[in-house]
This record gives structure tokens, C-alpha cells and sequence, in this order.
């Protein structure tokens, strides 16, 4: 059996270096090979040289692709393209593998019959140790919660690109991922159609990815904002599922929800002075203010366009945002 692993990356050498090592290290048959192709989505920094360097065992190969066109749909699709495996997995370049993760995968595609695998996901704080956050804040940094039971994925229960594994055959049926989401929750919308097709999702606890979390994320603006990008992206795909004046009545039913329990909540977690209540509360008002805004945009464009609000939601901002990297002159 052949399987590819799409790793995409941008400007995070000293990270893919780790990623790719626990994907070489992978615990497969002998009867398996991978190919792992890595696609550089136009890095500044050593991300050529460290791939090239990889020592991986034979029935390993490492490729590296560069894709000029800024986005992570576009790195995810060229992968696709790349891919000659009949089995497409992913990890990103900021997670870690468990050594039977692929094998978990794929042995839950055998005995489900499924077209399409999850796996568990857990965010690990750069550094070590656990990460205090409340369970919502939790997500918000790409946590799985989806129990210790194997089975069938269903209702709002979606894997992530951060760790799964697709069939060839799915693509090929519904296409690939949207580049028009620039502000991500691609992946979301992409399993969305995959299920709309009628394709079953699996979900393995087994198979584990563990997620690097730096120091910059646990910060509660990054979680704020990271929390509108989500409202905002969730009316996006509503809206291309639902139509825009579904979203828009949903909108008022979630502005509704906020000014009856969202903010009275925060207001009295604040007054105990219960920090990690006070900061999920507050995360989810600013993914109910990310909805919200999103909505009255796609009912009047030209209107309520909106233009600042949402390119500061531009996950590629994130660097710049929290002062990681400079910004790049005009």
C-alpha cells in the first residue's frame, strides 16, 4: 500500500524539521510506503534546506514542491495534485505524529470502510507542560473533542486537516479545497462537502497528532481573535450552504443568544473574578461579533463592507499581528 502525507509550510523551518521527523519515524507494515510531500508555500526562511535534509528509511520518500500562490488552499490543493497515492493524509507543520498515527488511520479506513478518517488532536504549550485553558479556548487552538470512542463522526463533528486521512476517489468526486476562504476554515468546508456527498467520516482516538502551541496563542487576544475569525468563517460556510438570508436571520438569533446569556455570563464571571470563565465567555461573544459582522456583509457588500475588520482577520496577518515578524514593506 502506498500513502502520501501533505505537510504545508511557511516560514517555519525549525518546526517542519520536528513534524518531518515524526513522520519518517512513522510504524507502518512492511508492505506500506509513504511518500511525504512537503509544500512550501513561498518561505523567506530554511524551509528548502531542511526538508532536503531529512534522512529517511527506504520505503519513506521525501518531495518538495514550492507553490507561489499565497494561501493554504492553494499549498493543500498543489498537494493533492502532487499526490499519486490512492490515500491523502495530512498534518501540519506544527504537530507532531504519534509513531502508529498512520497505521491507526489506515487500519480504521479497513475495518469502517470509510472514505475519510480523523484523528485526535491535542494541543501541547510550547515548552511543555499542559495548557490551563477552558475547554472552548481549547478548541479555538485546534483541539479535538470527540471522546476516547472510535466510530462514526456525526452531526457538527468534523475532523481537521491537522490530522486525517482522505481516499483519492473523494477528491476526484467533490473537488478540491476552496481557495476563495482566505481567511481560513477551509478544511471545515471541504468535510462539509465531503459529507453533504454522502461519504461516512470515522473518527480514531488512536491515531494522535499533538499540536504545538507557542507562546503568543495562550495570550487571550490571539484566543479573541482567533474566536472572531471562527464567528466569521462559520457564516461563510453557512452562507455558501444555506443561502445568505438563512445566515442572516441566524445572525439575529445568535445576537439574540449573546445579549441574553453570552454577555450577562461574562459580566458575572467577571464579577467572581473567575479568569478562565471570564475569558471563554468573552471568546464567545467575539465568535457571535465575528458572525454577526460577517452576515451584515454578505446581506449589504457595498454598504457594510467592512474592509479593515476583515483583513485583520487574515490568518497570514497572525505573524505581524503579535509581533513575530515585521511587516513587509510596500
Amino acid at each position: 500500500m502506498r500513502v502520501n502525507v501533505i505537510v504545508c509550510t511557511y516560514n517555519r523551518a525549525a518546526l517542519l524539521r520536528d513534524a518531518l521527523d515524526s513522520l519518517v519515524r512513522q510504524e507502518v507494515g512492511a508492505d506500506c510506503s509513504i511518500g511525504i510531500i512537503v509544500v512550501d508555500n513561498a518561505s523567506t526562511d530554511a524551509t528548502r534546506a531542511v526538508v532536503e535534509g531529512v534522512c529517511a528509511p527506504p520505503q519513506v520518500r521525501v518531495t518538495y514542491r514550492c507553490e507561489p500562490a499565497q494561501g493554504v488552499c492553494h499549498a493543500r490543493n498543489r498537494g493533492v495534485r502532487e499526490a499519486t497515492a490512492d490515500w491523502i493524509a495530512f498534518l501540519d507543520d506544527d504537530q507532531l505524529a504519534d509513531p502508529h498515527w498512520l497505521q491507526e488511520l489506515l487500519s480504521a479506513a479497513r475495518a469502517s470502510g470509510a472514505l475519510c478518517v480523523g484523528g485526535r488532536v491535542t494541543p501541547r504549550m510550547e515548552g511543555g507542560g499542559p495548557v490551563p485553558l477552558p475547554a472552548f479556548c481549547r478548541g479555538l487552538l485546534g483541539e479535538t473533542p470527540l471522546g476516547e470512542t472510535e466510530g462514526p463522526l456525526v452531526g457538527k463533528s468534523l475532523p481537521t486537516t491537522g490530522n486525517s486521512i482522505v481516499h483519492r476517489s473523494v477528491f476526484e468526486a467533490i473537488g478540491l479545497f476552496d481557495s476563495e476562504l482566505v481567511h481560513g476554515a477551509e478544511d471545515t468546508d471541504f468535510f462539509r462537502r465531503l459529507r453533504g456527498a454522502g461519504y461516512a467520516i470515522w473518527y480514531s482516538p488512536r491515531a494522535r497528532a499533538i499540536h504545538r502551541i507557542p507562546r503568543h496563542r495562550l495570550a487571550s487576544d490571539y484566543l479573541v481573535w482567533t474566536a472572531s475569525r471562527h464567528g466569521a468563517n462559520y457564516a461563510i460556510l453557512d452562507g455558501k450552504e444555506r443561502g445568505r438570508a438563512r445566515v442572516v436571520r441566524d445572525g439575529l438569533l445568535r445576537a439574540g443568544q449573546a445579549l441574553a446569556v453570552t454577555l450577562p455570563s461574562w459580566v458575572r464571571a467577571g464579577l467572581w473574578r473567575d479568569d478562565p470563565a471570564c475569558l471563554e465567555w468573552r471568546c464567545r461573544l467575539a465568535r457571535t461579533i465575528g458572525y454577526e459582522r460577517q452576515a451584515l456583509r454578505l446581506a449589504a457588500p457595498r454598504a457594510l463592507g467592512q474592509t479593515r475588520f476583515f483583513e485583520s482577520l487574515n490568518f497570514r496577518s497572525e505573524r505581524v499581528r503579535f509581533g513575530l515578524e515585521s511587516p513587509v514593506a510596500p
